[in-house]
């Protein structure tokens, strides 16, 4: 199920912004007296079906497109979030090339 997910993915060349607004509209709906930040994009990343075997150039693509609606929905949280685990997966990717 999760090759098909990445095929699809790669196929059609990324998440739909609807599909993503729809998750986002959910889960701040639902979570906000949580950790805003975190809570909202670790809930959409796991209803994504992204898991740790989750390629990281798939998941960088994927927080590119989150960012995208947390800027149009001016959700400065969900923004950062999204460039704190961005920069983590470019750190990492660098230490993995040395």
């Amino acid at each position: 199920m999760a090759q098909f997910f990445y095929d699809w993915f790669f196929f059609f060349g990324g998440v739909s912004a609807l599909g993503l607004f729809c998750i986002f509209s959910y889960v701040q709906n639902k979570e906000e007296h949580l950790n805003p930040t975190e809570s909202e994009l670790d809930h959409a990343l796991n209803s994504l079906g992204v898991t740790e075997k989750t390629p990281s150039h798939v998941l960088y693509a994927l927080l590119i497109d989150i960012q995208a609606i947390a800027v149009s929905n001016k959700n400065n949280n969900l923004e950062s979030a999204c460039e704190r685990k961005m920069k983590q997966i470019q750190e990492s990717n660098i230490k993995s090339n040395l």
